[in-house]
């Protein structure tokens, strides 16, 4: 896996210019460690390979081609997947496109084509792997790190989208292309770009609104594991021992289940909090399936630090010794095999392409945007069009409208939530296995009835139709969304995860941060987008108890966060 950055156009003396910054913003990220570059007239590469999926990520042609990849394309032909070191010599040789619409996996790339003065970067169908994009005094340039642009100082003068921050404090993720920089974009999935010193030419190589059939002589759920099974399949490799992720919930339980019926010894991880239905079915669904299962239960964290905190006390134990940096993750099924911030209405007003009132429903259903008190007045109506950009994403799949809805958060929500994991993998030191976003699981989703998918229904017969005993572990399920039809042991006094209650450290740890931070953005404000006085009445409001107005904090912090 590589982390790159990759430039075509200008003139020579600006080429060089962008080089020297991004490749000392590589080496003041990576320290010593190794920066590789190819250059031709009118176009360069710098990149630091991390060793994940295959020792190297990228090859090289007699004629100079170079292609680099990030992640795990999952190329297929005549039904076999090809190994990523094929995959990576194909990418190189050119046929971009056939290549790309062959390909299933999670990945971003290039490829340098010195001949003719061109660079080609395409992202895989969901857009996963996020792959920047901007120009600069007529360069194009790309990259898969946004703290590499971060980290060119002058070379790229970033300057915040007032919009996209207010979509990432409001959502967790701007929409579309936008990005939280104004001139930068988030390539969408599946583009294809050509870039060369003349301008840029982008082309969408697969379209998720061209649905494949079903098979009328399978029951859906049995199509749909299948598929889920193959996708699990082309991610395993060679290896004998592999290691993933196990709570009591569905997404990692389907994911273990289908790796430990395949005979592999396999490892699994558990961190979440004591008496719990996450820690205790994940433990229960262990002993079913015979894994080697480590519990680290923490007290209040971010997810990412409890992640790496669990492996690096695993690794202390000796139970990573044969740990090969990829760890199987259940990201990806609880949107896209559930259909969680779904329901019924949602989907039929779509359909019948209400999508003024879709969207509306879908902003107060999930509780998507930001009080505009927070905000200074300018900026205010930004936070108001929030329903009308989700409205108009919603458009965008209208020969489906049926599954707009779905489309509209796989390729916004979902594309987008992993971005937090993959600006961090190289200090992490390991990358995760994704069968949930394989386009071909995608393609059944899509192609099935959404009576049977909402409320995970269809995901909840899969489980039960599992072989062996993990059959009859009960599993946590979704609050409003069908339940788990196993029985929990009476005498299981369980805590929730969606309850209040789940890790009261963790719900007092964030309402004293966002008070605290409700006092420091009124003093000392970090975005000009925040209303100060504002800021500092919700904090007296909440210090002395007459109203909890903690989550303008949130939203502050928010705002801040994005706008770095």
């Amino acid at each position: 896996m590589a982390i790159f950055f990759a430039a075509v156009g200008g003139t020579p003396e600006d080429l060089q210019r962008l080089k020297a910054a991004a490749s000392a913003a590589l080496s003041r990220e990576l320290g010593n460690a190794p920066i590789e570059a190819a250059e031709a007239p009118g176009l360069f590469a710098v990149w630091h390979e991390l060793g994940i999926w295959a020792p190297v990520s990228h090859h090289r042609l007699a004629d100079g081609s170079l292609a680099l990849l990030a992640g795990e394309p999952i190329l297929q032909q005549d039904g076999q997947r090809v190994s990523q070191t094929e995959a990576l010599a194909r990418f190189a040789g050119g046929e971009l496109r056939a290549l790309l619409q062959q390909s299933h996996g999670t990945f971003c790339g290039l490829r340098l084509d010195p001949a003719h003065t061109r660079l080609h970067a395409f992202t895989d169908k969901l857009g996963v792997r996020t792959l920047y994009t901007g120009q600069h005094r007529g360069i194009h340039f790309f990259t898969n790190a946004r703290w590499l642009l971060q980290g060119m100082g002058e070379a790229i003068a970033l300057q915040p989208d007032p919009q996209g921050v207010l979509e990432i404090a409001s959502m967790a993720f701007p929409l579309a292309e936008r990005t939280r920089y104004l001139g930068i974009r988030a390539c969408y999935g599946a583009e294809l770009i050509e870039a060369t010193a003349a301008g840029a030419h982008r082309l969408t190589y697969h379209d998720w609104q061209d649905l494949t059939p079903l098979d009328p002589a399978k029951p859906y759920e049995v199509e749909l594991y299948e598929t889920f099974l193959q996708a699990v399949r082309d991610r395993q490799g060679e290896a004998q021992e592999q290691t993933a992720f196990l709570s009591g919930g569905m997404d990692s339980r389907l994911i273990a289940a289908s790796l430990a019926h395949s005979g592999i010894r396999l490892n699994t991880l558990n961190f979440a909090p004591s008496d719990t239905q996450d820690l205790t079915f994940g433990r229960m669904a262990a002993q079913a399936l015979g894994t080697r299962h480590f519990e680290f239960p923490l007290g209040p964290d971010n997810f990412d630090s409890k992640q790496i905190q669990t492996i690096s006390a695993w690794k202390a134990q000796d139970g990573g010794r044969n740990f090969d940096r990829r760890i199987w993750s259940g990201d990806g099924g609880s949107v896209g095999l559930g259909h969680v911030y779904l329901d019924e209405q949602i989907v039929q007003l779509a359909t019948e392409r209400r999508y003024d009132e879709a969207a509306s429903l879908l902003c107060r259903k999930n509780k998507w945007g930001v009080p505009s008190r927070a905000l200074r007045p300018r900026y205010r109506e930004l936070a108001r069009r929030l329903q009308a950009e989700v409205a108009a994403e919603l458009r965008r799949w209208d020969r489906v409208p049926a599954k707009a809805a779905y489309l509209f958060l796989l390729l916004n929500d979902q594309r987008r939530h992993l971005i937090g994991h993959f600006e961090t993998v190289h200090k992490k030191g390991f990358d995760f296995a994704l069968p949930f976003f394989d386009a071909r699981v995608i393609a059944k989703v899509l192609a099935g009835p959404n009576e049977d998918l909402l409320n995970h229904r269809v995901y909840n017969r899969i489980l039960l139709a599992l072989p062996g005993p993990i059959a009859q572990v009960p599993w946590q399920a979704y609050p409003g969304h069908d339940p788990c039809p196993i029985a929990v042991p009476q005498e299981l006094k369980l805590r929730y995860q969606w309850e209040a209650c789940y890790d009261e450290d963790d719900t007092k740890m964030l309402k004293d941060q966002h008070t605290a931070h409700c006092l420091s953005s009124a003093l000392q404000p970090k975005s000009p987008m925040l209303s100060r006085g504002n800021l500092l009445a919700a904090w007296m409001l909440t210090k002395s108890g007459l109203r909890d107005q903690s989550f303008y904090g949130r939203y502050a912090e928010a705002v801040e966060q994005a706008s770095r």
